[in-house]
């Protein structure tokens, strides 16, 4: 018994005593949230079940949540009617370490009645010192592809259509006033003062609205870390410590166990080896 014991204890030191991601917790998802279906009441947002975000009006984006990587379902209800009125539902996936925006959009220009709830996730690539990555998101239902451009300056973004995320690009850290301009034109439909961009962090740039209503757009930020040493351990993601895989545990479990098979099958001849002993003496 004391053998057996020592060789299962020997087993599991050759894994860390535990899986990975007991140890570690696990790295989870930045998820950030937005209300940008116009005219649309401010909504409840459930993950899995629980109630995630209250509340949520319409132009808003939330702050990033750190939720578990991994399948959820997505589920919006007006606010305070409980899950059961949900209008809005999707299942997606969040990989560790990751970024995300999902937001409740206005369909199609010639379908505003048929709501979405889309998933997009978020460049975090790496950028020079001292500077962030730049996105795009262009969520407005009846604004042609735009450009976004810094002030009276260079197109730092170009031909993003409805419902596209564009490509990032390394911005210098720094405030700046950016302008949205329908794609190829210099003339601005919407100019966003003071604009944030810091170094390490993905800024997203997110326009919504009619643009119909009074030719402007509404334009709201939502920031990212880079990288995933950024986000906080939620205890229930997949491990990120680079002992994740189960090949040492289970190469020590089964040592045991070939042990334990020839300690049965030997069992025998050792007794017999002990008694033709106890003869002779």
């Amino acid at each position: 018994m004391v053998l057996v014991m020592a060789l299962l204890a020997m087993a599991l030191s050759v894994g860390g005593g535990q899986p990975a991601a007991a140890q570690s917790g696990g790295i989870g998802a930045i998820v950030g949230f937005v209300n940008g279906v116009p005219e649309q009441e401010p909504v409840d947002i459930y993950v899995d079940g629980e109630l995630t975000v209250e509340g949520l009006a319409y132009g808003e984006v939330t702050e990033g949540f750190d939720l578990p990587a991994g399948s959820a379902r997505v589920l919006v209800a007006p606010q305070g009617e409980g899950i059961d009125a949900a209008f809005l539902a999707k299942t997606t996936r969040w990989d560790a370490g990751a970024a995300y925006v999902v937001a409740a959009i206005a369909g199609p220009v010639d379908k505003p009645e048929e709501m979405l709830l889309r998933t997009w996730r978020l460049d975090q690539g790496d950028a020079p010192a001292d500077s962030g990555l730049v996105q795009l998101l262009h969520i407005s239902p009846d604004t042609p592809s735009v450009d976004v451009a810094v002030e009276d300056g260079d197109v730092l973004i170009s031909d993003t259509g409805f419902g596209d995320l564009s490509a990032s690009i390394a911005v210098q850290s720094g405030d700046y006033t950016l302008e949205m301009r329908p794609a190829g034109q210099t003339e601005a439909v919407q100019t966003v003062e003071g604009v944030p961009v810091q170094a390490d962090r993905n800024c997203t740039v997110i326009g919504l609205g009619f643009l119909g209503d009074d030719g402007q757009l509404e334009v709201v930020t939502f920031y990212a870390p880079l990288s995933s040493a950024q986000l906080a351990d939620t205890g229930t993601g997949p491990a990120d410590t680079g002992t994740t895989q189960p090949w040492p545990w289970l190469l020590g479990a089964a040592a045991l166990l070939m042990t334990l098979v020839t300690m049965r099958d030997g069992a025998a001849p050792v007794r017999g080896w002990l008694e033709a002993r106890r003869t002779r003496a």
